[in-house]
């Protein structure tokens, strides 16, 4: 995940990605903010799992 780490200031979303990150991740909310997308993936204690598409 070092890429990912990386390049967390490239990190954005179009309308369908909305709805990927609601299903895979906790969050509570219809208003997904890249930020707190950002702070959940910079966060030292996080879990991630790399799934679906590799390309």
């Amino acid at each position: 995940m070092g890429k990912l780490i990386e390049n967390i200031d490239k990190l954005y979303t179009a309308e369908m990605g909305i709805g990927r990150i609601n299903l895979n991740l906790p969050i509570k909310t219809d208003n997904v903010c890249i930020g707190l997308c950002k702070t959940k993936i910079l966060n030292k204690h996080k879990v991630i799992k790399r799934k679906g598409k590799t390309g």
